[in-house]
């Protein structure tokens, strides 16, 4: 458990003495500071941390104060007068032990985490539908498959359509991440409107996804249409202009660094630059610390080329506030086609950029907070896993001991050797368990060895084959066949052994006595494919995506035991080796699992 300061101390209210010694014994070696006795709520006005209140000698009431801004465990023997709101955990006063109190507090840490996160998420939440509220531009989000899975409320005003009519439809067209394409809606009969479509790549609920953010361009395209008439018409347009809401600039390319002839009030409003101020500059002087300098060189080359440019860049007003500036650069030209302006149109999109950013941040901590309630999930389901498969084991064997330890004089020499071979095989389960879950462990923290060896596997699993027919197989007809060639390649024995004694094991598991197993050996261009058949249940498909996660079990194994885990360990180990797993299985006709490991290595390339 990690280490925060925000947990110190841990407070024992109302406690005696030896019971506050016993407590802070047991958290002397814990992340958790040293406890306090606490003899009055008084005393916790400034408190931090966690209380541990003993509520058999507390009314409810008194620990109104403190509930409202500590998380408290509640020791106690009976429910009367234990607080009902706010209370985290109750724990028993009478045979408490460490572990029940480490436990509750360790659900206390993680309980904690998983409010902050949530607290974090309705935040951004809140933040994410306040911009969407107040930003213009539609937002849409669809998936790889093109179906729309977002839909905002400009969104909704620009298709003239409400959310509940768009979402989970085909969006109707391809959509590639960086690209800007204008496209006409049919927003009522007889009425059309152009609109710009900008594509970014993002995540939608853990999975690949698109953002489109939608512009109403309509206006500025009469705008850009006015302009380019009026500038091949008329020099003296201002007044045909200053009335236009966007920004607009025009420059001159026959002076020296293309300085800026033009201005309208639009522009002004945006930077808070006066015309006075500008005319005579290059566009540069909006730039600032952060803008992009990539796209500053393209748009010096889009002047240098003479083409229109759509970029969005960060800007800089004159008080020094960034700004997100949509700029469209357009070249006008005279009738015979000189060069005579520049043009470019000035949108502030900041509110739309900070709707985009806040989705994403809204979708990062939901994918945050998900992880985290499924790593709770995780840990729950490995211990009662793991305790319950431990116990049966440890069962057998408390079982065989005490036949032993009573009975011995009174049973043969062959009783005796059953009760102690019992006794070693379940020991041997165990250590298997353990095996398979300290696999799992160093494989999730990057410490999983792979040390390579030439091993001849033809060999090796002929020799596995014949293991498994006298320990587990001794019911079923096991093969192994071998198609001819030189099977010696690099592998890590040990792995290796992992992943077709677990596939082997799966096989006889989940078949019928009597039944056949195989374990074939063949060669696909430069690998060595191992195949392990067997005929029985079957996986269903809807579970066979899924196989390869820790404590995952078909939903047809109904009460023959398992972990959940050797399938997880045969991922890993073929991992490591570079290798390939594939599953093909009917329900009801059996498995094939399909291993391809290669057969050569760089490592060895140069012996």
């Amino acid at each position: 458990m990690e280490h925060n300061a925000a947990w110190n101390p841990i407070f024992l209210f109302r406690l005696s003495a030896d019971q506050t010694a016993r407590v802070g014994e047991w958290l002397a070696r814990t992340p958790f500071a040293a406890v306090q006795a606490v003899n009055h709520p008084d005393e916790l006005a400034s408190a931090h941390g966690i209380v541990i209140a003993n509520c058999d000698q507390v009314k409810s009431g008194d620990l109104s104060a403190v509930l409202r801004r500590l998380p408290v465990i509640a020791l106690t023997s009976t429910d009367d007068g234990v607080p009902k709101e706010g209370v985290w955990d109750s724990l028993p006063n009478d045979g408490l032990t460490r572990d029940l109190l480490l436990r509750s507090l360790q659900l206390v840490v993680q309980r904690r985490r998983l409010e902050a996160v949530r607290h974090q998420l309705e935040t951004s939440e809140a933040r994410f539908h306040s911009l969407i509220a107040r930003n213009s531009d539609g937002i849409v989000v669809v998936d790889e498959e093109g179906v729309i899975r977002f839909v905002s409320p400009a969104a909704e005003r620009l298709f003239n359509r409400p959310a509940s009519d768009l979402l989970d439809s085909l969006l109707g067209f391809p959509v590639s991440a960086g690209e800007i394409t204008e496209l006409e809606v049919l927003q009522r009969p007889g009425e059309v409107a152009t609109v710009e479509m900008r594509v970014v790549q993002t995540e939608w609920e853990g999975f690949p996804a698109y953002l489109l953010s939608l512009r109403d361009i309509t206006e500025r395209k009469r705008t850009e249409q006015a302009l380019n008439l009026a500038v091949k018409t008329n020099y003296q347009f201002a007044a045909a202009i200053a009335s236009f809401s966007i920004g607009v600039i025009i420059t001159d390319p026959s002076l020296p660094d293309n300085p800026i002839v033009f201005v309208n009030a639009g522009f002004s409003r945006i930077t808070g630059y006066r015309p006075e101020e500008v005319i005579g500059q290059n566009c540069r002087l909006l730039h600032g610390p952060d803008t992009d300098a990539e796209a500053v060189r393209r748009m010096d080359e889009a002047f240098r080329a003479v083409r229109s440019l759509n970029c969005t860049i960060l800007n800089y007003r004159k008080d020094g506030s960034p700004f997100w500036n949509e700029i469209n650069i357009n070249p006008v030209f005279d009738d015979d086609g000189h060069l005579i302006n520049f043009v470019a149109l000035h949108i502030d999109v900041t509110l739309r950029k900070q709707a985009e950013q806040s989705l994403l941040e809204q979708e990062r901590l939901r994918v945050a907070l998900d992880k985290e309630k499924e790593l709770g999930n995780v840990k729950s389901l490995f211990m009662s896993t793991i305790s319950h498969e431990f116990r049966t084991p440890l069962a057998v064997i408390q079982t065989a001991a005490e036949m032993l330890d009573r009975y011995a004089d009174r049973m043969s020499d062959h009783q005796r050797h059953d009760r102690v071979m019992s006794i070693l095989a379940q020991v041997r389960h165990l250590e298997d368990m353990l095996d398979e879950i300290s696999v799992i462990i160093r494989a999730e923290l990057n410490r999983l060895e792979f040390q390579p060896v030439h091993l001849d596997v033809k060999q090796f699993c002929q020799m596995l084959i014949e293991e498994v027919k006298s320990t587990i197989g001794g019911d079923h007809h096991c093969i192994f066949t071998a198609e001819d060639g030189i099977y010696e390649m690099p592998v890590d024995a040990k792995l290796l052994r992992h992943i077709l004694n677990n596939l082997l094991v799966n096989a006889i598991k989940y078949s019928s006595p009597g039944s056949e197993v195989r374990l074939d050996l063949s060669f696909e261009d430069s690998y060595v494919v191992f195949r392990i058949s067997d005929r029985g249940i079957g996986i269903p498909k809807k579970d066979q995506a899924r196989l390869f996660e820790a404590f995952y079990r078909g939903s047809n194994v109904e009460a023959i035991s398992g972990t959940g885990l050797g399938l997880k360990v045969v991922h890993d180990c073929v991992m490591l080796h570079d290798g390939v797993i594939a599953v093909e299985s009917q329900e009801g006709q059996g498995t094939t699992m399909i291993v391809r490991l290669p057969r050569r290595q760089t490592v060895f390339d140069e012996d």
